[in-house]
């Protein structure tokens, strides 16, 4: 899935509203002290948005509009951009165990939330820190 970064968009987080997307790298504020939420605005079709590397257990993408969309997370390992996680399904998708090891190992990682549909729609992200919470 390409990435397409634009200026950057701090946005609100809601632990129960899980959200991701967007075209631009997105440095969210933190609503408490385990999660950030990223993106939040249109993408276009195909596309991704990003958070900077952090140590993180868990990345989710989400999309709250309806009929629902195929929404995808990806996660990357910092610096050298190895995938270790990507999961695609309809509606939303977490990231399930498969960043806990890198978690436990201090790894920091880049997070994505992506818009897997033919058209441009908002995708919300959401990830939890890794700083002693979950791993």
């Amino acid at each position: 899935m390409p990435i397409n970064r634009r200026g950057r968009n701090w946005l609100a987080v809601a632990v129960a509203a899980l959200g991701l997307g967007g075209v631009s790298l997105a440095a969210p504020t933190v609503s408490n002290a385990n999660s950030t939420s990223y993106c939040g605005v249109p993408i276009p079709a195909h596309t991704a948005c990003s958070y900077q590397p952090a140590i993180t257990h868990l990345n989710v993408a989400s999309y709250p509009g309806s009929p629902g969309i195929n929404v995808c997370q990806r996660a990357n390992i910092y610096p050298n951009g190895a995938q270790v996680s990507q999961r695609c399904k309809l509606q939303q998708v977490n990231s399930g165990t498969d960043l806990y090891s890198w978690c436990r190992a201090r790894i920091p990682l880049t997070v994505y939330a992506g818009n897997s549909s033919d058209y441009r729609h908002t995708i919300n992200g959401l990830f939890e820190y890794g700083n002693g919470f979950g791993c």
